[in-house]
């Protein structure tokens, strides 16, 4: 048997660099295939982190309008735009609107507060940032019109890394005696939290910084604390029984633009206990308004109306379930009774808003000084009252009728001063044994409750985000 010798030195050539360089190529040509086909998926990748950021932003502002239309008919707030029980603070409203005030170019309207603060425009408007961190919750500011506010810090930590945020302001609507009670509202938003750039006002080309943006205005209008103003410094829907011997009760009216009308009432004028003075040149018998049948309109059952419920709304424009379901409308729970510290505390914590004392069972005291011309108050009474000697109350007071019927009774002692006027829903009886209780009708108190007080509301048709 022949062995084949081992030679070392000898090499093969190596085979498949060609084939290697065919793979490759091919490689290539898929690669190039496959980037081509994926195209589309690409784009809309890209398109969906755009739509997602637009999203992010549009909401943001949205939120923005939500908050501050919350805020406008909410009470005394901290800098931080949390509530607050301190009277050195001041309301949403207060910090960024004026009503009514004798320096508006129409009167009775509303128009933005000019800020005095130092530093650029966004330093000085509301602004609220989203913190992911520990849940996720708003952090806001609310700075003062006159002071330089702090800043609001960045949020950091884990879920931070997409912050959205809003900033608000009011601008004026174009004077109009017809519709003075209108009032823009403006929310920029970011999907980061970039003061001077992407939520500045007066920043040009938002969008530069590669960030979701968003603006929306809307505008609002404030809604009365109520709607038709009487004529008369009291009104009873019902009958005014005599008052007792012992009581007088003084009714005023100097106002020549409604006649000067002292008492308007659905049932007969008692003849005795009655102290009436009417404008100058005018009677004060005929002063009184008796028997008027358009102070008693009739229940509409099938409609849900009771008489109450439409004598109500012929002064405020809406039931009063409606009226009651107000955002934010302040409520004092009399049933086990209340006094003129508990709603003293209540008005001077709601500043511009409708005070409703619920408990038709309870009764409510007044033994405290309330409201005054420019800022009065509006008080909607379930209970029976107590008029203490010496109180001075400037507002309107709307009593409201007994649910199981009965006169509504106001127990009095010594001398009160009501300036503005009173509406009683039903029938009122007096109390007391000497006193002389005096209400004087006041055009510039009803005036301010009526253009002043009330709630803000969006305007329909007015949205828009360009």
């Amino acid at each position: 048997m022949f062995l084949r010798r081992h030679t070392p030195g000898q090499r093969r050539h190596q085979h498949g660099a060609a084939a290697l360089i065919v793979v490759m190529l091919l490689f290539f040509v898929i690669s190039l295939v496959a980037a081509y086909t994926s195209r589309n998926l690409i784009f809309e990748q890209r398109t969906a982190g755009n739509q997602y950021r637009a999203t992010q932003a549009m909401e943001a502002a949205e939120a923005g309008v939500e908050w501050a239309i919350a805020q406008l008919n909410a009470g005394l707030i901290t800098d931080t735009c949390g509530a607050s029980t301190s009277t050195s603070n001041e309301s949403f409203r207060q910090r960024y609107l004026v009503i009514n005030s004798p320096t508006n170019p129409v009167p009775g309207s509303v128009i933005w507060r000019q800020h005095s603060g130092a530093g650029t425009t966004a330093s000085v408007t509301p602004m609220c940032v989203f913190d992911g961190s520990g849940g996720g919750s708003w952090s806001c500011r609310c700075p003062q019109p006159t002071a330089a506010p702090a800043a609001l810090a960045t949020p950091s930590g884990a879920g931070t890394e997409v912050a959205p945020a809003f900033v608000v302001r009011f601008r004026p609507v174009a004077a109009s005696p017809a519709r003075p009670d209108l009032i823009q509202l403006e929310s920029n938003s970011c999907t980061r939290f970039n003061p001077l750039e992407c939520l500045n006002f007066n920043t040009t080309g938002r969008g530069g910084t590669g960030d979701g943006v968003a603006s929306v205005r809307v505008a609002l209008a404030l809604r009365g604390a109520i709607n038709r103003l009487p004529v008369a410094p009291l009104t009873v829907l019902g009958t005014l029984a005599p008052p007792p011997s012992g009581v007088t009760l003084s009714l005023s009216n100097p106002e020549g633009a409604v006649n000067g009308i002292t008492l308007h009432t659905a049932g007969a004028a008692p003849g005795t206990g009655l102290n009436l003075s009417s404008a100058p040149g005018s009677a004060a018998a005929s002063s009184v308004i008796s028997n008027d049948a358009t102070l008693q309109p009739a229940a509409q059952t099938a409609a849900g109306f009771s008489a109450n419920d439409l004598r109500f709304a012929s002064f405020f424009g809406m039931s009063p379930q409606t009226y009651r379901n107000q955002p934010g409308l302040p409520t004092l729970d009399c049933s086990s009774g209340c006094d003129g510290d508990d709603i003293e505390d209540l008005v001077e914590r709601n500043p511009g808003r409708s005070i409703w004392l619920t408990g038709s069972s309870g009764t409510v005291t007044l033994d405290e000084n309330l409201g005054s011309d420019t800022n009065p108050v509006m008080l909607i009474v379930e209970g029976d009252l107590v008029i203490d000697s010496g109180i001075e109350v400037r507002g309107v007071i709307y009593h409201r009728a007994k649910p199981a019927g009965g006169d509504t009774t106001w127990d009095v002692d010594g001398t009160a001063t009501i300036r503005g006027a009173v509406i009683v829903e039903g029938g009122l009886t007096l109390d007391g044994s000497s006193a002389t209780p005096t209400l004087v009708y006041s055009p510039v108190v009803l005036r301010n409750v009526k253009v002043g007080m009330g709630s803000f509301v969006r305007v329909p048709g007015s949205w828009k985000d360009f």
